[in-house]
């Protein structure tokens, strides 16, 4: 992930994990929907409460690409 590569700390929520019910609610508040959705796709980025964006992962020419930060 882009965040390993440049040795920045991060914890991962996994909001389908029936525990973290709270997380899912408070990104689905918090986040932006992209396009035509209705509610935020993941993964979504947030610094402590600050909603930073979300970021799209693609492949082209057999590389992984990252953007949307």
């Amino acid at each position: 992930m882009i965040l390993e590569s440049k040795n920045i700390p991060f914890t991962t929520i996994d909001i389908t994990d029936p525990g973290q019910e709270d997380s899912k609610e408070y990104m689905n508040e918090n986040a932006k929907p992209k396009g035509n959705n209705k509610v935020p796709v993941t993964p979504q980025i947030f610094n402590e409460a600050e909603y930073c964006g979300c970021l799209e992962v693609g492949v082209q020419q057999d590389e992984i690409f990252y953007s949307g930060l």
